[in-house]
Parts: structure tokens; C-alpha cells; sequence
């Protein structure tokens, strides 16, 4: 990652730029997620699109003496058009796809520092922010006796720290390892409602909270080399922490005999890269052809039971090119996420409950998710 690109991957290689840069950028992704016992309107929710707007800025700080070309800053704004965070959770027993129907839908911001400690060592810190939801919501007869509801929601911040380290080159190989903590935007909104009943006004307690948007704590290790004239290579893995993940709607209001909500029983996952990297100039112009896979296993075990919480195994292959000419660099990128099909057999001793075994007797799913992005950058 080079300029503002590193306040997310990894914040200690913000010390490799050498002059501040600016960056505004538009990226756009498009879900073609598939089940086939689907029971809820997909052409909301399965078929979306999410364009938004990515700002960045690279400031490397201009100090002397012993802090010369040390200290670099780096911020990263992604400003979804559609929602600034979309916490719409279907019902733990209706097909859904809990990890990427509407993760590109919420406002988020990087905050970072990078510090060279010694010529081939950095640490990077900083902060993923996300957006969270808090409120209240309180009905009750008015004067008129209708019923009337004073609303308050406040939108709050949720702050994911980011660690890096990144060491080299020695002998053309570089290293680094990043270390962010869970990022989620949680929804908690109690409700009071006091209703008239034959001249007693009765109070209803309720609450609607949950977990709108997850991404795991992760580690990453990775190793490039540069010692091709013409060519690098990269390869990663990342430690991915599911096994922390929360139900996205929680239980408040149920009848005292109703089963308790079973836990996810998400479990960690490791995740492989490989990436590619060309150099090839031309009169003042510099073409970098960009080739990029990885393979991410889904965490969700089979859905058996009263959960139906769709995950796929999933094939990312990624291309891009960068353009320089001068200060300026245009970065073109586009993705696809191939998604493995997959079927879970229910659990045929509750083949009589379908209220507890929703989706009886199979459910297959599978799809596919793309992404392009543009990004004119300048260094100045």
C-alpha cells in the first residue's frame, strides 16, 4: 500500500512516501447473491448496489533534525451514497447473508500514523471509525388520546485500532505484519410504549439492537520481493477471528417457554493472498499492471437448525492498473468475488418443527459479488 492506502492495510508503510498527496476516487460494487428457498423481496436486498465516494490524503510531516523523513500521517474516507450506516437484519431463521448484504452500506474513516524507526524498520498506528446507532423511542397517548412517539437517535462512532509493523528490504524482501482489531457498527434503540387498555394505561418495555456491520479482528502477515527488474510479488495470510461474531439481532421479547436464540458458532478462518505487480515506462509515463487472488473460507458452520445465516466459500480475483504521468496517477481496479454454491441439509429430527427448523428439508446458495473502483491521485 503506498499514500492513504496504507491508514487501512497497513499504517507503518505511510513512511514510504516522500511527498503529501490528495486522492478522490469513486468505487462501485454490485451483490448477485442467490438461495433458492428465498422468502423475502431479493430485489432489495440480494441484487443491491453500492457506489460511494473515497477521499485520501498522504502528509508526510516536514520536520528536521532527527525527525527528517521519520514521522507521515495518513486519512481515508469512504462516503457511502446510499446510507451513512444500513442496519436492516432479517430474522435469525430467514435466509440472509449476514456478511455482505450490506456491508459496503456504512460511512467509514481512517485515521493513521506511520513512524520510521530506523532506516529499514516503521511502525504505523491508527484508527478504523465506524458508524453506530443510538436512540430512543417513547409512545404514549396525548392530549387528543391518540398515540403520539417522541423519537431521538444519535449516530456514534466505534473505534478499531490498527497496528503495523513493516521491515526491509534485505536482500530484495520486504515484510509486514498488521494487526486491527473488530470493527462493528451496532443498533440499539429501546422502545416505550404506554397504551390505553379500558382506562388503565399499560407500559410496554421493548428493545431493538443488534450488529448492522462486523468485520472480525485480523492479523496479517506478509512477505514481498522486489528483485525482478521488472516485477514483484507478493504473499500474505490473514488470521480472521469469527468465532466472536454476534447474532445480528438480539432477543428482548419472547414468551417465557420460547427456545433461547442458539449462538452463531462462527469459527476463525485463515486467508491466503498472492499478488503481482508490474513496472513498465514509457517516455515520462510509468504503467503498473496489477494482478491479485485470494481465497476466503466461509466461517458459518452448516445451518441445521433455527439459523439460516448463508455464507460461501469464496474465490477473489482482482485487477487493476496504475498510470503516472508527472505528480498525477490515475489507479483503475475491478474485483469479483466468486462465490462456491453450497447446500445444508436440515436437521431431520425436527422435520415436524418448522418453526424451529425454518427451511426443512435443504437450502443451497451461492451468487457472486463485483467491484470497480477509479481514483485520480496527485502528489504536490
Amino acid at each position: 500500500a503506498r499514500g492513504h492506502t496504507a491508514a487501512y492495510y497497513n499504517p507503518a508503510a505511510l513512511t514510504l512516501a516522500k511527498k503529501p498527496s490528495f486522492s478522490v476516487g469513486y468505487q462501485y460494487a454490485a451483490f448477485n447473491l442467490k438461495s433458492e428457498n428465498l422468502s423475502r423481496d431479493s430485489s432489495k436486498i440480494f441484487n443491491n448496489h453500492s457506489p460511494a465516494l473515497v477521499l485520501g490524503f498522504g502528509i508526510p510531516l516536514p520536520f528536521g533534525g532527527a525527525l527528517k523523513d521519520r514521522l507521515s500521517l495518513g486519512f481515508g474516507f469512504v462516503l457511502p451514497q446510499g446510507a451513512i450506516l444500513l442496519a436492516d437484519a432479517a430474522k435469525p431463521s430467514t435466509e440472509s447473508f449476514p456478511l455482505l448484504e450490506s456491508r459496503a452500506q456504512t460511512l467509514s474513516v481512517q485515521l493513521s500514523m506511520g513512524i520510521r524507526i530506523i532506516d529499514k524498520v516503521s511502525v504505523g498506528f491508527g484508527a478504523l471509525v465506524l458508524a453506530t446507532l443510538d436512540g430512543t423511542i417513547d409512545a404514549a397517548p396525548n392530549s387528543t388520546g391518540t398515540i403520539s412517539a417522541q423519537v431521538q437517535n444519535s449516530l456514534l462512532t466505534h473505534l478499531a485500532p490498527v497496528v503495523g509493523v513493516l521491515v526491509g528490504p534485505f536482500a530484495d524482501l520486504q515484510f509486514a505484519l498488521t494487526w486491527r482489531n473488530e470493527s462493528l457498527a451496532r443498533y440499539s434503540i429501546p422502545v416505550t410504549a404506554t397504551v390505553p387498555i379500558s382506562g388503565i394505561d399499560y407500559s410496554i418495555n421493548l428493545n431493538i439492537a443488534g450488529v448492522a456491520q462486523y468485520d472480525p479482528q485480523r492479523a496479517t502477515f506478509e512477505v514481498s520481493y522486489q528483485g525482478l527488474e521488472m516485477f514483484s510479488f507478493s504473499a500474505g495470510v490473514t488470521y480472521r477471528r469469527w468465532s466472536r461474531f454476534e447474532n445480528p439481532i438480539g432477543y428482548f421479547a419472547t414468551p417465557e417457554d420460547y427456545p433461547v436464540q442458539p449462538e452463531p458458532g462462527f469459527h476463525d478462518t485463515l486467508v491466503p493472498r498472492l499478488g503481482l505487480e508490474m513496472y513498465w515506462e514509457f517516455q515520462e509515463w510509468l504503467f503498473e499492471p496489477r494482478l491479485g487472488y485470494s481465497y476466503e473460507p466461509s466461517p458459518a458452520p452448516e445451518q441445521t437448525g433455527f439459523h439460516n445465516y448463508l455464507s460461501n466459500n469464496r474465490h477473489l480475483i482482482g485487477s487493476g492498473i496504475g498510470i503516472h504521468f508527472g505528480d498525477f496517477t490515475l489507479d483503475l481496479a475491478g474485483q469479483v468475488h466468486i462465490l462456491q454454491h453450497r447446500m445444508h441439509e436440515k436437521n431431520t429430527e425436527q422435520a415436524e418443527e418448522l418453526a424451529m427448523n425454518p427451511g426443512f428439508p435443504s437450502i443451497s446458495h451461492g451468487g457472486w459479488v463485483a467491484v470497480w473502483s477509479a481514483e485520480l491521485g496527485i502528489e504536490f
